[in-house]
């Protein structure tokens, strides 16, 4: 089996990815890694505090190869298989390289884990979803830490499916998207849509007025919400 992770940055996330790959409690032989990052701070971050992580230790030749190298294939000592590829730069412009090509409708998780939609929100509209869209089939699973209205509407207007996670404490679950609504273990409920057009914050406020109404207009038809 190839799992396909496409990820946003590289850091502390990626390491826990290797673990789980190097216990052998996935059935995954070979991991495909895509890590979209304006530089490779969260590398270079872990391993100059390598004390407060201890999985640095376990994958550091990795980390040293992926910090001087933008492709890198390991095999881990239980015979699993690890490629990681680094696209530096504006990822609303490498999301488009030809050399993701490979990766579309081949993709199983995508971890959607840029900075805030208050503080970033141009990195959370809608034609950025729908690109996402293109790499997903219908087991395809969409991460992030938000759970933003906006965010929602979006990804819904990119063509997934939206629902939340199961609750942790006192934190609001966050969003999972997917590429089917079967996928989904807590979609989100017909209601949404009445929650969306009420709101004063249904869109990032990097939307553009087309943008806008194209969400509009698709959360309307959306087969999750429409009535």
């Amino acid at each position: 089996d190839v799992y396909k992770r496409q990820g946003m940055g590289c850091g502390a996330q990626l390491m826990m990815l290797l673990d789980f790959l190097a216990t052998g409690e996935s059935q995954c032989e070979l991991l495909r890694v895509w890590s979209f990052d304006l530089e490779k701070n969260g590398l270079t971050t872990l391993l100059s505090a390598a004390e407060h992580f201890p999985q640095v230790e376990r994958h550091r030749d990795f980390i040293e190869c992926a910090i001087a190298e933008n492709h890198v294939k390991i095999d881990l000592p239980n015979g699993r298989k690890v490629e990681w590829n680094f696209l530096a730069g504006d990822f609303r412009t490498t999301i488009h390289e030809k050399s993701l090509d490979d990766a579309k409708q081949k993709t199983d998780t995508i971890f959607y884990d840029f900075f805030s939609p208050a503080s970033h929100p141009w990195l959370w509209t809608v034609d950025l979803f729908e690109k996402l869209h293109e790499f997903a089939h219908d087991d395809t699973t969409l991460v992030t830490f938000s759970s933003a209205t906006c965010v929602k509407a979006a990804m819904a207007a990119g063509g997934w499916y939206v629902g939340h996670t199961i609750p942790s404490g006192k934190k609001s679950p966050s969003i999972v998207a997917a590429g089917s609504l079967s996928a989904l273990k807590e979609p989100l409920a017909k209601e949404f849509l009445s929650t969306f057009e009420r709101s004063h914050k249904a869109f990032s406020d990097a939307e553009t007025e087309k943008g806008r109404e194209l969400i509009r207009s698709r959360m309307r038809k959306h087969p999750q919400f429409a009535k």
